[in-house]
């Protein structure tokens, strides 16, 4: 890595209605980065009057987008201001702006591309995290990495990030809401970008997030979902026509033990039995097409990235 000694630091802190919070974590954040960006995402209150005034450049979004949004635009911006490092903290007062050099080091030392702060290894902040919030984050963790075929990460949900020049250049930001989060994982993983995660400890006081943990929740079932469907189609559509299939033949069980006992086949088993085990045959015969597709695809891009 050729990083510089003093690198050039940008921290981009996206916020809605943050008006209460977003002034001190601004001043905060100044003492130790080059420039504090804070992407105001249609804020209602003064949100970003108080950025300002405390010394952050300020980008607008004339209504409520999205986090997603919100990162792709400071994502956009970092990659036009010539800044070595980008790094992501939230406006509602978890994250502690001191954390910023732990995140940044590992960059700075040629280590990593990306630096994820984590609650879920040693030192960070699990025992702190509410237990609603510990067992979506658990779910939504190994359900990732089940997904996923690049490295495990402990910790997919954390805003606390880092961002090296060349990962800044790589990631090109398409989901509005909070599964960009993980689209920023897949990206990595595909750009061949180096993940590594550091501990931190993040504040739950008054539990500020403006986002509803149920919409979060289904945005990023929603994400892994497509994944899976995208890059592992056998697995879906051969794994439910699988279990529509067996359900099928159970009803069909139940149809032939009716039939030996009256001689009639019983009309309603008989039907569910046979809808079944049609529906089931063509997904998983669909699931073995869409797999073979999405190999010959995987392979030809593969070549044209070694070109």
């Amino acid at each position: 890595m050729t990083e510089s000694s003093s690198p050039k630091i940008t921290a981009v802190i996206p916020a809605f209605n943050e008006e209460n919070t977003i002034g001190r974590i601004v001043e905060e954040t100044r003492k130790y980065v080059t420039e504090v960006v804070v992407v105001d995402d249609g804020s209602t209150d003064t949100t970003r009057n108080v950025a300002l005034s405390a010394g952050a450049t300020v980008l607008t979004h004339s209504i409520n987008m999205g986090y997603g949004d919100a990162l792709a635009t400071g994502f956009e911006y970092v990659k036009n201001n010539g800044a070595n490092i980008m790094v992501i903290l939230d406006g509602d007062g978890q994250h502690d702006p001191a954390d910023i050099a732990r995140l940044a080091a590992p960059i700075i030392s040629g280590q990593a591309d990306i630096v994820l702060g984590s609650r879920f290894i040693s030192n960070g902040s699990k025992k702190d995290i509410p237990a609603y919030r510990r067992f979506g984050l658990g779910i939504v963790n190994k359900a990732w990495n089940m997904s996923s075929t690049s490295e495990n990460v402990t910790d997919t949900q954390c805003g606390f990030r880092a961002y090296s020049r060349n990962a800044i250049d790589k990631i090109d930001i398409q989901e509005a809401g909070m599964s960009a989060s993980l689209e920023i994982l897949d990206q990595a993983g595909k750009s061949n970008l180096r993940l590594m995660e550091v501990p931190v400890k993040v504040g739950y006081e008054g539990d500020t997030s403006t986002y509803k943990p149920s919409r979060h929740g289904m945005e990023l079932v929603n994400y892994v979902l497509k994944k899976l469907r995208e890059e592992h189609p056998l697995l879906i559509f051969g794994g439910v026509g699988l279990v529509t299939s067996s359900i099928g033949l159970v009803f069909g069980i139940i149809a032939i033990n009716g039939y030996f006992d009256s001689r009639y086949l019983p009309f309603g088993p008989t039907i569910v039995a046979g809808i079944l085990i049609y529906v089931g045959t063509l997904m998983i015969f669909g699931g073995l097409i869409l797999n073979s597709i999405q190999s010959i695809a995987a392979k030809l891009e593969d070549k044209r990235l070694r070109k």
